[in-house]
């Protein structure tokens, strides 16, 4: 049985009893929102978004998707996939900057492009399932040929781009300022994955057939394609990477060449 269909059946106030006590907050806090500004656009559908990720972040939200399912159904919504599109959408455009006030979504871009471009929830979303070097040309397009959102949708499906549907989730990494310290971050994350990935895989087709009949529905194979999107997603970033740093060793080896060269002059 899905989560929307395990769920949809119970009353407003059975859900908030399910929920965690943090996601029930949120729940009474947005259904407000949501009655009041009901034909509001954008910029609601983003605030929720970034609140959504606040919470869905901490370590003790265990179960991310039953969470989101009864939160969707208590503001009124069949799919939780709405939810998901706010907070993959408040991610890609709202990064979370530090100054004296402490942390914060940085929402200064969404308003800039709705007040100078008269862009709307969907151009952002369209635009969030893309790459941030391809996101910007499409921007830069989008602002000169005031495309609408099905215009830009178009766009990207004419163009090739494969948009991903991954249930975004958890902030950008914090990159490195020394080489030093990228060089032993990125072996500690490549080496935690691989291992991970090369202990796991034997026991894949095992786990799967012991999946009992009650688990296997349409949402549990919309989660197979999702990991399968992001497996594919990390195997790509992997070997770019991999090429960046080809170039980053011969860069090093010229250095170190150049310095041994002087050493003999000197």
């Amino acid at each position: 049985m899905s989560l929307t269909k395990q769920f949809q059946d119970k009353t407003p106030e059975e859900l908030l009893e399910l929920m965690h006590t943090d996601v029930a907050a949120l729940a009474l806090e947005g259904a407000e929102s949501l009655k009041k500004f009901k034909n509001a656009g954008c910029i609601l559908f983003i605030n929720m978004g970034i609140k959504i990720d606040k919470i869905l972040s901490r370590d003790m939200i265990s179960d991310i998707d039953g969470e989101v399912t009864k939160l969707a159904l208590y503001w009124g919504f069949d799919n939780p996939q709405r939810l998901y599109d706010w907070r993959t959408t408040a991610l890609a455009f709202c990064p979370l900057v530090e100054d004296k006030n402490g942390k914060r979504y940085d929402t200064s871009q969404v308003k800039a492009l709705m007040a100078d471009g008269g862009f709307e929830f969907e151009h952002f979303k369209h635009l969030a399932r893309i790459g941030a070097k391809k996101r910007k040309t499409l921007i830069k397009q989008t602002l000169k040929h005031s495309w609408s959102a099905n215009d830009l949708s178009r766009e990207i499906a004419g163009s090739g781009v494969q948009p991903s549907n991954v249930r975004g989730g958890g902030r950008p990494p914090q990159i490195p300022t020394t080489a030093a310290q990228f060089i032993s971050k990125s072996y500690r994350d490549a080496q935690k994955l691989s291992n991970f990935f090369e202990a796991a895989h034997p026991a894949v087709s095992d786990l799967f057939s012991k999946l009992p009949t009650d688990k296997a529905d349409e949402s549990f194979i919309e989660r197979i394609v999702d990991a399968r999107a992001q497996c594919e997603a990390a195997s790509a970033a992997a070997m770019a990477m991999e090429a960046e740093l080809s170039l980053a060793q011969e860069h090093v080896e010229q250095i170190v060449a150049n310095t041994l060269a002087s050493g003999i002059k000197e």
